[in-house]
């Protein structure tokens, strides 16, 4: 949730809408890593190259919400894909997928109406 709340504040910063980084939010925990997560999103926005992410979770997952907020879906996926392999791929897919869902009328998601199809993807063609 912490993670959600950074980015959301750091959201119009990420996508080069404001020029200054986003003071840290008030309601993070004092062993939240804002420094660490505002510097590899300052490498994002500079067009850099990530560092080697092997074993930072966190950071990791940082650099991804950093993707797709700047849009950078494709090369979100390839990260995720790099640094937990195929089925972390698809869980950000699926992630990305769900939050474009929300966008529009939310026709392709199903909350649930079975106890093991809950948040089956459907197609909607209207």
């Amino acid at each position: 949730m912490e993670t959600a709340t950074a980015a959301g504040a750091a959201s119009s910063w990420l996508r080069g809408e404001a020029e200054s980084a986003p003071e840290r939010p008030a309601v993070l925990g004092d062993s939240f890593d804002w420094e660490g997560m505002i510097g590899i999103w300052a490498r994002l926005r500079a067009g850099e190259n990530l560092p080697d992410l092997s074993g930072e979770a966190f950071l990791t997952t940082v650099a991804i919400e950093g993707l797709i907020q700047r849009g950078e879906i494709e090369r979100a996926l390839d990260l995720a894909e790099e640094t937990g392999g195929l089925n972390d791929r698809l869980t950000i897919a699926r992630d990305v997928m769900t939050r474009q869902n929300r966008l529009c009328d939310a026709h392709g998601i199903m909350p649930g109406e079975a106890l093991f199809l809950g948040g089956q993807l459907i197609y909607d063609f209207q």
